[in-house]
């Protein structure tokens, strides 16, 4: 198992480990978008 943040190439992931890399970065890119949108209202 990799450690988290150690670059692994996407054809030694497991499908749960790519659906949860997935998922991790929608949710980042949700909450990147969120505070963006945060900032720009007054």
């Amino acid at each position: 198992m990799a450690q988290l943040g150690e670059l692994v190439p996407d054809s030694h992931d497991s499908p749960q480990l790519k659906l949860l890399k997935a998922k991790s970065l929608q949710l980042l890119m949700y909450c990147v978008s969120l505070r963006i949108n945060n900032v720009e209202r007054p």
